[in-house]
C-alpha cells in the first residue's frame, strides 16, 4: 500500500509492537568564502551522487568562485566520509594539508579548499527517520515502515522540547524560550520577533516581547500588513518578496507571521523571517508551498506557547481569590468551560454564615496591659472560622474586626441548602469549646448566625 509521503507494508497480523528508530547518517558540506554574503551548505545522502561547480545547474553551485570550474567535482559519501573527486582536466585541484589532491575522502570535521573556497565537512542535524512498528511475534518481516520527512522530525524535535516551555517562571522567559525552540528548527530564518497586539486597536503598532536577529548589522523591518492580516484572520499568514514588477524574485526575503491563540488578555504573534535566493538553503524563486514545513512548524510552537499562557491566565485570574478560596473549589471552577464565566456576577440561591466574638470591645479594655496575647488569640479565632469556612467550600467573603462572613451557592450552585454552613458552625464552635478548656474561657463568647435566600453576587 503506498501513500503519498509515506510507504507502508502491511504483514500480518496487524498489532503494534516496540517502536524502533533507524537513523540514517546524512554528512553536509559548507562553503565559505570572503566574496559570500552568507555561507552556503548542502546535505548529502549516503549513496547520492552531488557535482559542485561554478554553474548554476550543479547541486552545489559555487558562482561567486571564477577559480572553480563550471563543473568541477563529484561528491558521495558513504555516511561516515565525504568522498571528492575532481573531474578531468580541472585546472584547480583540492587543498587539504598542505597538499594537491585530485580525489581525497574527508571526515567530519575536516575541511578542504578548492580555488578560494573553504569546504567544511560535518554531519548533518536534520536526518531522515525511518520508524518500524514491529510485531510482537518474532517475525523477520516489519508490519509497518513509515519514512519521516525532515518537517517532521522537526515536529518531532519541538514535541520533545515541549517541556522546557512549561518550566518558565513568567512570560518574560517564555518568549524567548520559545524563539530558542525555533531556532533549532528553522535553521533558514534569522529574524525572530514575538509581537504583542492591543486587541481594541488592531491596526495600531505592535509592541515587542522579545526578538531575536542573525545579522548584526541589519535593521529588523517587519511588516505591519502581515501581521495585521494573521491576527485579523486568527491564521498563518505568509509572504514572499517580489520584483518590480511583481513577479517572483529570484531573491529576496520571506516571512510568516502565526498569531498565538490563548485566554490572556494581551493576544501575541510570532514572525519570523529569512532570505532566499541562489546562494541560501531556501534556493531562488522561492514559493509560498515549500514554506509549508516552517508554517507547521512554527504553529506547533505556536500552539505549545498558547497553552502555556492559557494556564497562566487562569491562574492568575484565581491568584487573588486564593486566600478565599479552598482547593478543591478552585480546582472544581478551574476545569469549568472558563473561569471567566463561572466568576461572572449573576443572581443565585446562597446561604450565608456570620460569625463573630461576642463582647469583644469588652476584652480589649480589660486587656489593655496584655493586647499582643489577646490579638494572637483573636487572630487564632478568625483563623479557624476561615478555615471552617474553606473547608466546608464556602468563600469568605471579608472580616470585620473580630467576625468574618462567609457564603457558599457562587460560584458554585448551592446543592445541599444549608447544610455546609451548619457544619462550619458546629466545627468552630468544637474549637471554641475546646479552646475555653485550655485557656480558662479566653474567648468564651461567640455568635454565629445562618440565613438562606436569593442574592445578587458581583465580584
Amino acid at each position: 500500500m503506498h501513500m503519498a509521503g509515506i510507504d507502508v507494508r502491511i504483514g500480518h497480523p496487524w498489532r503494534f509492537g516496540p517502536v524502533i528508530f533507524e537513523r540514517k547518517t546524512m554528512l553536509k558540506l559548507r562553503a565559505e568564502n570572503n566574496a559570500m554574503t552568507r555561507p552556503a551548505s548542502w546535505e548529502i545522502r549516503p549513496g547520492q551522487t552531488l557535482m559542485l561547480g561554478c554553474s548554476r545547474d550543479n547541486d552545489c553551485a559555487v558562482p561567486w568562485d571564477p577559480r572553480v570550474s563550471r563543473r568541477h567535482a563529484e561528491l558521495t559519501t558513504d555516511g561516515e566520509n565525504l568522498q571528492v573527486s575532481c573531474l578531468p582536466n580541472v585546472s584547480n585541484l583540492i587543498w587539504m594539508t598542505g597538499m594537491t589532491l585530485s580525489e581525497t575522502q574527508v571526515r567530519p570535521g575536516d575541511s578542504f579548499r578548492i580555488g578560494q573556497t573553504e569546504f567544511f565537512v560535518s554531519v548533518a542535524e536534520r536526518q531522515a527517520v525511518v520508524v518500524d512498528f514491529v510485531d510482537e511475534s518474532s517475525s523477520p518481516t516489519p508490519s509497518s515502515s513509515v519514512m519521516m520527512s525532515p518537517a517532521d522530525v522537526r515536529l518531532a524535535l519541538v514535541s520533545r522540547n515541549a517541556a522546557s516551555l512549561w518550566a518558565t517562571s513568567d512570560e518574560k522567559s517564555l518568549a524567548p524560550k520559545a524563539i530558542d525552540l525555533l531556532r533549532q528548527v528553522l535553521s533558514t530564518a534569522d529574524l525572530f520577533v514575538v509581537l504583542s497586539c492591543d486587541p481594541n486597536a488592531p491596526r495600531a503598532r505592535p509592541g515587542v516581547i522579545h526578538r531575536e536577529m542573525d545579522r548584526r548589522d541589519a535593521h529588523p523591518v517587519v511588516t505591519r500588513d502581515l501581521v495585521s492580516q494573521a491576527m485579523a484572520g486568527g491564521l498563518a499568514a505568509m509572504l514572499v518578496e517580489t520584483d518590480s514588477a511583481g513577479s517572483p524574485a529570484e531573491s529576496g526575503r520571506w516571512s510568516i507571521c502565526v498569531p498565538v491563540r490563548s485566554d490572556a488578555f494581551v493576544p501575541w504573534c510570532f514572525y519570523i523571517g529569512g532570505p532566499f535566493g541562489p546562494n541560501t538553503e531556501k534556493g531562488g524563486f522561492l514559493g509560498l508551498k515549500k514554506l509549508t514545513p516552517d508554517v507547521a512548524v512554527t504553529e506547533l510552537v505556536t500552539h505549545l506557547v498558547g497553552a502555556v499562557r492559557s494556564v497562566r491566565a487562569v491562574e492568575s485570574k484565581f491568584e487573588g481569590v486564593r486566600q478565599f478560596f479552598s482547593p478543591q473549589l478552585l480546582e472544581r471552577v478551574s476545569i469549568m468551560e472558563t473561569g471567566e464565566v463561572s466568576l461572572a456576577p449573576k443572581e443565585t440561591s446562597v446561604t450565608t454564615l456570620y460569625c463573630d466574638l461576642r463582647d469583644f470591645s469588652r476584652m480589649v479594655s480589660r486587656a489593655s496591659g496584655h493586647l499582643y496575647e489577646l490579638l494572637g488569640r483573636i487572630s487564632d479565632a478568625l483563623g479557624v472560622m476561615t478555615r471552617s469556612i474553606i473547608e466546608h467550600e464556602g468563600v469568605t467573603a471579608g472580616f470585620q474586626g473580630d467576625s468574618v462572613l462567609g457564603f457558599w451557592g457562587w460560584p458554585l450552585e448551592l446543592n445541599d441548602g444549608p447544610l455546609p454552613a451548619c457544619r462550619a458552625a458546629l466545627q468552630i464552635q468544637r474549637f471554641f469549646e475546646q479552646a475555653n478548656e485550655r485557656s480558662e474561657g479566653a474567648l468564651h463568647g461567640f455568635r454565629i448566625g445562618i440565613a438562606s435566600g436569593r442574592a445578587d453576587w458581583h465580584t
